[in-house]
């Protein structure tokens, strides 16, 4: 539920190496640190770089100790008075995938610090992972996104002083816990208390890029959803990577590569981390060119077409195109031009990866007939 140095793990191909160990530092007036103890000349892998810093009068180490709360909020506090310890840094304002009761979820306006959850990589890995749950700037609410992206595929809708307009399945008194929302002139953040002991829950953001609230069910030894949003996992942008499709109706599977591709890592595949996509088999005849040229005459590529496919995103119009075999021609005679398609909105091509194709459960028109690159000898196999 929460990672020091996820972005930067200790690796050591030495089984007999020691172990990375968490301490409290003996110089710089004591702060939490990983160490790796591989080699003669240990080094700090990571640091909590604590409240002790910006302190010119640093207190003196044996009074700083790092303590592991009930709540699961790992903090590192200075004893010197031990009435009233005081607090140089918590876990809970460094969340990584995962929100606990009583952290806060959100930015602080004054300071600018902002709190969100970040998907792991993979199932294996604590390495940061593409997604995002966080705040938004400019409503009261919470939306899940690409990191680097401004842009959200999906939001929990406004705060009504209850729940959110998007989560109808916390609109009930849910046993166990007290959702909050706060946003004032100081802070916007979420918040959920627990308000039985014995309840044990978390609001995650998985690796499949879909932000959960769960509660652990001793009977089942398994974790109760209460809600995913968005609701199916095509609807997290890109979620199956480039040249590949994302099927509504394979809820256990729902990637898949297109046609003349291949899974372009199985071993993060089977992680869960699916954004790297497929990768082409055989190469395309136009290679002559270059990226933007003109392929040659005699090029022997050729179009699959896709029925019943969402196009990708991205596709760019061109213009004084006339007909789908204008559009097929344009396409075939730019070595970029990895698919077209031809309807009501006249001749869309594509360059590079195609990104958020998707299968829906009813057919797709025949004026949304997605028509992919491929070279020769994939039409002399079995499809």
């Amino acid at each position: 539920m929460w990672v020091a140095n996820g972005a930067n793990p200790v690796i050591d191909a030495d089984a007999d190496a020691a172990s990375p160990e968490l301490t409290v530092s003996g110089s710089g007036g004591g702060d939490l640190v990983v160490v790796n103890q591989a080699g003669a000349a240990k080094s700090v892998t990571w640091s909590a770089r604590s409240a002790h810093d910006d302190d010119p009068a640093k207190n003196a180490t044996n009074t700083t100790v790092a303590v592991l709360l009930n709540s699961g909020n790992l903090v590192l506090l200075d004893t010197s008075n031990s009435s009233a310890p005081r607090t140089l840094w918590q876990s809970f304002d460094h969340p990584t995938d995962t929100l606990l009761p009583g952290a806060k979820l959100g930015r602080d306006k004054a300071t600018g610090v902002n709190r969100r959850l970040v998907s792991r990589k993979s199932a294996a890995t604590p390495s940061p992972g593409p997604y995002c749950f966080e705040v938004d700037p400019d409503a009261p609410q919470l939306v899940v996104k690409l990191c680097d992206s401004p842009v959200a595929y999906w939001a929990t809708g406004a705060w009504n002083g209850r729940y959110f307009s998007n989560i109808p399945e916390l609109a009930g008194n849910v046993p166990g816990f007290h959702l909050a929302f706060v946003d004032d002139a100081r802070e916007e953040y979420l918040q959920f208390n627990v308000t039985a002991e014995a309840t044990v829950t978390r609001n995650i953001v998985d690796v499949a890029g879909q932000n959960k609230h769960q509660v652990w069910i001793d009977a089942s030894r398994d974790w109760l959803t209460l809600y995913a949003g968005p609701k199916s996992p095509c609807d997290v942008y890109a979620a199956c990577g480039a040249f590949a499709v994302c099927s509504y109706t394979a809820a256990l599977q729902p990637c898949s590569c297109m046609k003349g591709f291949s899974v372009r890592s199985p071993a993060d595949w089977e992680q869960g981390d699916r954004t790297g996509g497929c990768a082409r088999d055989a190469t395309l005849d136009c290679t002559s060119g270059n990226s933007t040229g003109s392929a040659a005459a005699s090029s022997t590529d050729g179009f699959f077409s896709m029925p019943g496919i969402g196009l990708p995103d991205r596709g760019r119009g061109l213009q004084n195109v006339r007909g789908r075999a204008e559009c097929s021609t344009a396409c075939l005679k730019n070595c970029s031009c990895t698919a077209y398609s031809y309807g009501s909105q006249g001749c869309l091509v594509w360059h590079d990866g195609l990104i958020n194709a998707k299968q829906f459960q009813s057919t797709a028109s025949d004026d949304e007939i997605l028509y992919l690159r491929l070279a020769a000898r994939e039409f002399h196999q079995k499809s």
